[in-house]
């Protein structure tokens, strides 16, 4: 299943990112796989994350029994810098159907 391109709004600005929702088939709830990318990933390019590693096995994927997201900052930040964009706040608003908030 393809990933979709999205972008999330914070108090440090938007952030763009790759999301995949778990498969139809699904019969429980699913886990939130949350790839952060490496230093030279950054920018505002999505397609860039694409190229290759995890974000590229899941868009080739076709259904997997996880979410997933890959958020990208832009090329001038660090992920120390964007912390407030990976905590379990952000990571509700990627599976705002969960239940649990220990599962963070």
């Amino acid at each position: 299943m393809p990933v979709e391109q999205r972008s999330h709004d914070t108090s440090n600005g938007s952030l763009p990112y790759l999301f995949s929702p778990v498969s139809d088939n699904a019969k429980q709830p699913a886990p939130l796989v949350l790839f952060l990318h490496g230093g030279r990933d950054r920018g505002t390019d999505l397609n860039v994350l694409l190229k290759w590693g995890l974000p590229r096995f899941v868009d080739l994927s076709n259904s997997l029994p996880y979410v997933f997201a890959a958020p990208q900052i832009p090329g001038e930040q660090t992920w120390a810098d964007r912390a407030d964009c990976y905590s379990a706040k952000l990571s509700e608003n990627y599976c705002p159907w969960r239940k649990k908030k220990d599962w963070v």
